[in-house]
């Protein structure tokens, strides 16, 4: 009998508690690491590698990368694709394109392509934050049907 008036106190022990409001606190926020590896395809689709952007440095695979310093330019293209027929596969690729200036002083081009809206966006993020005054942005002007750079 004793046990069975101990039973309640032991189950409200057990269960989380939450103060105030619990789980919709925002403050303090907590910072959710920041992702610096992406698997992507490097110049066309289905060539795969691994862009990382770690040590204010771009690198792809095991290459020492270039720093903001290098980049000339870079840019983020959406290309809507579609599959066989028009019927199938139909998908985006977020083309992400850059110019920049070699360790030998030769001017480059590289592609980092991605197809998952989530890792492009993320991946986008980092390259603003890491040289925001080196992109080149082309907006799409639906009167005139052309793109403006």
């Amino acid at each position: 009998m004793r046990s069975l008036l101990l039973l309640p106190l032991i189950i409200g022990t057990a269960l989380p508690v939450y103060a105030d409001l619990g789980p919709a606190d925002t403050s303090p926020e907590t910072e959710e690491p920041k992702q610096t590896k992406f698997d992507a395809w490097c110049v066309k689709k289905y060539s795969d590698c691994l862009a990382k952007l770690e040590k204010n440095r771009l690198m792809v695979d095991e290459s020492t990368g270039i720093s903001s310093k290098q980049v000339i330019e870079w840019s983020r293209k959406d290309k809507f694709k579609r599959g066989f027929i028009n019927l199938f596969g139909i998908h985006y690729l977020y083309i992400f394109s850059f110019q920049y200036e070699a360790n030998n002083g030769n001017q480059q081009e590289a592609k980092i392509i991605f197809q998952n809206t989530k890792y492009a966006d993320r991946f986008y993020e980092r390259l603003k934050a890491w040289a925001p005054s080196k992109e080149y942005k082309c907006v799409y002007n639906f009167d005139t049907r052309k793109e403006t750079c």
